[in-house]
C-alpha cells in the first residue's frame, strides 16, 4: 500500500533540486517494492507462510486439499483414525486418535464425523478443549451444522493427536470419522476412515 501511495508524490513535485531529490527517493522506493513483488512471486506456494485458518468451506464435502494440480495418493495410507469406544450415547464425548504408522508424521489434518453409509454431511461437534491440544488446531463449520470439522495445519510435523468429539443429541445409528492427512504439499491422503461407532440411548 505504501508503494502505491508514493507514486502520487512524483506528480506533485516541481523541478527544484529538492523536488528532484524527492523523486529519486520515491523511484528508489518503487524499485524496492517491485523487487519484493518479483522475489515473492518466485517462492513456491508450499514455501510461503501457512495460515492455520485456511480450510475453505468448498472442501466440506470432498475434503480434498486445493494444492494446485496435486492429486490424492493412491498408496495405502500411513495414518489411521481410531476411537476410544465402539459404542456411545447421545451427548457423550468420544476421544478420537489420529496416528501415523511406524513413525509417519503429518503436516495437515482435516477431519469430520459422518453418519455411516448416509452421505457426506458432518455431524456432532468437536469440543473447544481441542484448541488447547495444539496451537495449530482449528474448529470450523460445515453447513447445516456448526463446529463439526477440525483441522491441524502447520510446518511442524506431528505423529499423533487426541481429539474430543461430542455425540449429537437425539441421534441414534452409526457414525464414523473421515480424515484427510497431508504429508507434504504434493503428497496427501483422503477418505481415511475409522471403524463405525454405534450411537444409542
Amino acid at each position: 500500500m505504501d508503494c502505491l501511495l508514493n507514486f502520487g508524490i512524483i506528480a506533485l513535485s516541481g523541478g527544484s533540486e529538492e523536488a528532484n531529490k524527492m523523486n529519486f527517493f520515491v523511484l528508489l522506493n518503487v524499485a524496492c517494492c517491485l523487487f519484493y513483488v518479483a522475489y515473492t512471486a518466485t517462492i513456491p506456494l508450499h514455501k510461503k507462510s501457512i495460515d492455520p485458518n485456511h480450510v475453505p468451506s468448498s472442501v466440506c464435502e470432498s475434503m480434498v486439499p486445493l494444492h494446485n494440480d496435486s492429486l490424492p495418493s493412491t498408496n495405502p495410507s500411513p495414518y489411521v483414525i481410531t476411537t476410544s469406544r465402539g459404542k456411545a450415547a447421545p451427548g457423550e464425548i468420544i476421544e478420537v486418535s489420529v496416528t501415523g504408522l511406524e513413525g509417519a508424521k503429518f503436516l495437515g489434518l482435516y477431519m469430520q464425523a459422518r453418519v455411516f453409509e448416509a452421505g457426506a454431511e458432518a455431524v456432532g461437534t468437536f469440543t473447544p478443549e481441542n484448541l488447547q491440544v495444539n496451537a495449530a488446531i482449528r474448529i470450523s463449520s460445515c453447513p447445516p451444522g456448526s463446529e463439526n470439522a477440525i483441522s491441524y495445519i502447520s510446518r511442524e510435523p506431528i505423529e499423533n493427536l487426541k481429539l474430543g468429539w461430542k455425540v449429537p443429541q437425539e441421534f441414534s445409528g452409526k457414525i464414523y470419522f473421515r480424515g484427510t492427512f497431508v504429508e507434504s504439499f504434493s503428497t496427501f491422503w483422503v477418505n481415511v476412515d475409522s471403524e463405525p461407532v454405534e450411537i444409542s440411548a
